[in-house]
């Protein structure tokens, strides 16, 4: 049976797609980065700007983090104290500062030095982080080549042509404040470690921390909600 899909022009254009590239080296070189980035959200149509639209749905669509051209990448995390070490990440959690209601992460560790009293550990049932738009978003380690086009060889060189890449497609919208017209800060962080912030960087390098080195691309879909 053909089901056909009626579109509502009025819906449709509150309806928005936001394609985000950050650019880590470029923020190392002004002294940020390193998994905390600020960018714009510049308004598309007067329905940005309306008084009327102060609530929207948000989600990550897609979203790649690919480092620029290390020959051993991988996550490094900071805490923070302050203190920093390579990590190995399967999910990254995409932080707005874009006021939302909707979402909760709980974290339970294990005790965490220079904390008199751990809030996050067992004996507490963990510590929740409340306030913020969130999505935990699974990754994976792809091939996605390099500026010179070789293919995959085996060899630790190879480790240049490897990027991450995130499955979002079961993750549904959740509602937060219109975050247009105004500057937002997003964090990359770790959902499992004390929320730690993360970011792409070369083993290479030694011991952590080391610059940021990574390309990250995230695509919102935000949809403006009316006010009643």
């Amino acid at each position: 049976m053909n089901v056909v899909q009626l579109k509502d022009i009025k819906e449709e254009r509150l309806r928005f797609r936001v394609i985000l590239g950050l650019n880590g080296p470029s923020y190392e070189n002004t002294n940020k980065g390193r998994g905390v980035y600020d960018v714009n959200f510049p308004p598309l149509t007067s329905f940005g700007n309306s008084a009327h639209y102060e609530q929207c749905l948000i989600k990550v669509e897609n979203i790649t983090l690919t480092p620029s051209g290390a020959a051993r990448p991988s996550w490094c995390s900071e805490d923070v104290l302050g203190a920093a070490a390579y990590i190995k990440l399967g999910a990254v959690s995409v932080t707005l500062s874009t006021p939302s209601s909707q979402v909760c992460h709980t974290e339970v560790n294990d005790s965490k030095a220079g904390q008199p009293v751990n809030f996050q550990s067992p004996d507490f049932g963990g510590r929740s982080d409340i306030g913020r738009f969130r999505q935990m978003i699974p990754i994976q380690r792809i091939d996605c080549g390099d500026p010179t086009g070789n293919p995959l060889t085996g060899a630790a060189a190879d480790g240049a042509m490897l990027g991450w890449r995130g499955f979002t497609d079961s993750s549904e919208p959740v509602m937060c404040s219109n975050p247009f017209g105004q500057k937002a800060t997003i964090t990359l962080s770790s959902p499992a470690i004390d929320s730690i912030k993360c970011y792409l960087a070369d083993v290479g390098g030694g011991v952590a921390p080391q610059p940021d080195i990574g390309d990250y691309c995230i695509s919102f879909i935000i949809e403006m909600i009316p006010r009643n």
